[in-house]
């Protein structure tokens, strides 16, 4: 039995929750969190199974022996001193994104896990783990299907990587968030945004040599915090790839998020997840189904499926894909995106004003 420790028991500690008690090899031995964890344990009717306690370190430092991980879901703000801690006492360690807010402090991580013989820090990136998503890699990478073999086709597929030439990402949240996650979260780049330039990198497997962002805030208490609510994001590529990102807070009808990846010999589309196919056409029109409510219904398979990969980084069965390169590089186009959309000018991605920590940071993934 693999026992985790649980940090955090808001929304996504409750997602993880579940899929850790509905493991068939892990058990969730402790809920850490400041507040609400004995609410927490009767509304899933863990309070005989499970412990509460409110210090991770505390847990750590008295029932470390038997303790095999951690899974954090806490504030974002938290997260970088959460994950400190894990490795400080030799846990392997699973973290919502973002795992810090600078790329020192993302350097500092990975240089502390490798000192201490630990597989990196396990990121959130569900879409990775969304079959959707991986069906797409698979048939871009694996299949070839965006790549021609006719003479014409290669010529021109010669400065691509695996014949991609557009990519868009789509992500509009149903609702505004709450004026609580407003204030605990960093900003919507590393809270939200990350996940688009994740996918698009890990997609084409590269990273943009320029971003220009255009973006605005029409909620209140966003623009109070000189936050964001809604951009166009748009990302250029050495090989010639265009890649933009349609990204809002407030899409007014459900959760809206696809992705279309563009080559010469078709597109490949990841479309909205409904609770069903059926479509009615009558005098009246057409209806069907609305996309799933939000990230949470939509990315239930990935949730369970990022937990199930962690256990199995746990026991040793698996390493980690997400690597120190790709995590720093994504941080380091998050803040020329940011920059673009503060100054309203297209930024270059110095790579190398971060220290590159390969020969090519901007190279394949």
């Amino acid at each position: 039995m693999v026992n985790l420790v649980l940090v955090g028991c808001g929304r996504m500690g409750s997602l993880h929750f579940k899929s850790i008690q509905n493991h068939p090899v892990a058990k969730c031995k402790y809920v850490v969190d400041i507040v609400d964890v004995d609410q927490f344990l009767r509304k899933h009717d863990a309070t005989s199974t499970v412990l509460a306690a409110s210090d991770l370190e505390s847990v750590l430092k008295n029932d470390g022996d038997n303790i095999d991980g951690v899974v954090i879901a806490s504030s974002s703000n938290m997260h970088y001193e959460q994950i400190k801690v894990c490795l400080q006492y030799n846990k392997p360690v699973f973290c919502e994104k973002p795992m810090a807010s600078t790329v020192s402090e993302i350097d500092e991580l990975y240089t502390l896990a490798q000192q201490k013989n630990l597989p990196p820090p396990f990121v959130g990136f569900q879409r990775r783990f969304d079959p959707s998503f991986q069906s797409a890699y698979a048939q871009i990478h694996e299949q070839n299907v965006l790549c021609s073999p006719d003479e014409k086709a290669q010529q021109l597929n010669a400065s691509t990587v695996a014949g991609i030439e557009k990519i868009v990402s789509i992500s509009r949240d149903p609702t505004y968030p709450s004026v609580d996650y407003i204030s605990d979260s960093i900003n919507c780049f590393y809270d939200s945004i990350i996940h688009d330039v994740d996918i698009i990198c890990y997609m084409t497997k590269q990273f943009p040599s320029s971003v220009y962002c255009a973006a605005h805030a029409h909620f209140a208490p966003i623009k109070h915090v000189q936050d964001f609510d809604r951009m166009f994001v748009t990302l250029q590529f050495e090989s010639g790839l265009l890649a933009m990102i349609d990204w809002c807070r407030h899409s007014g009808f459900s959760y809206d998020q696809r992705l279309n990846i563009l080559g010469y010999n078709g597109m490949i589309e990841v479309t909205n997840d409904r609770d069903n196919l059926c479509v009615v056409h009558n005098n009246d029109g057409a209806t069907r189904a609305k996309p799933k409510e939000y990230f949470l219904e939509r990315y239930t398979n990935a949730y369970r499926n990022e937990i199930d990969e962690f256990v199995q980084i746990v026991q040793g069965k698996k390493t980690v894909k997400t690597t120190h390169e790709q995590m720093r590089n994504v941080m380091i186009v998050l803040a020329a995106i940011e920059k673009s959309a503060r100054t309203g000018k297209p930024v270059n991605v110095d790579y190398d004003a971060h220290g590159r920590i390969s020969s090519v940071a901007k190279s394949k993934l």
